[in-house]
């Protein structure tokens, strides 16, 4: 094949991308959550329901505590999303919309400009972790894809990474029946990786109560079923579902803060 038949074809695959891209972006919807609001617990006080305020009431980190950030399911709509600052931000995956019907190279370059829009936020730690739409993020591999956010965030894939005092796992293990159907292999097998006792797990979709009560983390952050976002407890885990995304792809909901005891 000559150079001048693969720059041709180069072309082609960019043009059927991008015509997809637009195509995907007419059902995304247009809501968004008002700037500055979020859902804010103190897993200090596992009895007191989620507060709904705003940035500029909430006071300082108490002593002892670590200020945790979560969000899900931005589907590429991250710069839509006011993230409140803090000490870690976790995103529990699908950063992409529908990238399984995406070149590699095409999906590449959406994952710089998510790298670039994570390498500006002000956050000391920040972690993330795929989801079934992320089908980029499988092919390529954690090697591939953490070059590709070096200096941005820290890329999770069934491992884990201390940040400080506290052992965070991530697990991009989904769960269901859509046609993005990345990170759906070898459930048992991801699950029965998970550390007891981490104190931050992060998965893609909620992990079972029973899984739960054997590796009692202290918070558990999710996002994939977009209805469920708020926050439950199960047992003395403070469980976060972060999607931002609403039922119908708008970024209506507001981000999770967490003040979790060290």
């Amino acid at each position: 094949v000559s150079t001048q038949s693969t720059g041709i074809l180069g072309d082609m695959q960019w043009i059927c991308d991008r015509l997809a891209d637009v195509g995907h972006s007419v059902w995304v919807g247009s809501q968004q959550a008002e700037p500055g609001e979020m859902l804010y617990v103190d897993a200090n006080e596992p009895s007191e329901e989620p507060q709904r305020v705003h940035e500029s009431a909430l006071g300082p980190v108490r002593d002892g505590c670590v200020r945790c950030v979560c969000i899900s399911d931005t589907h590429e709509a991250h710069e839509k999303v006011h993230v409140p600052d803090g000490d870690v931000l976790l995103i529990a995956g699908d950063v992409l919309l529908m990238n399984r019907q995406f070149s590699t190279e095409y999906s590449v370059e959406k994952l710089g400009q998510i790298a670039r829009w994570m390498a500006q936020l002000p956050h000391k730690h920040k972690v993330f972790i795929g989801g079934n739409h992320d089908a980029a993020l499988e092919d390529l591999g954690p090697s591939a894809v953490q070059q590709i956010f070096l200096g941005a965030g820290v890329y999770l894939e069934d491992s884990g990474v201390e940040l400080g005092s506290l052992n965070v796992w991530g697990s991009p293990l989904s769960h269901g029946t859509s046609k993005n159907d990345a990170f759906r292999s070898q459930p048992e097998e991801r699950i029965s990786m998970i550390p007891m006792h981490c104190d931050i797990l992060l998965s893609h979709y909620k992990m079972p109560k029973e899984v739960l009560a054997a590796v009692q983390p202290r918070l558990h952050v999710s996002g994939h079923v977009h209805k469920s976002h708020g926050v439950r407890w199960v047992g003395n885990t403070c469980c976060v579902n972060a999607s931002i995304m609403d039922g119908k792809y708008s970024p209506s909901h507001v981000p999770i803060v967490v003040d979790l005891p060290t």
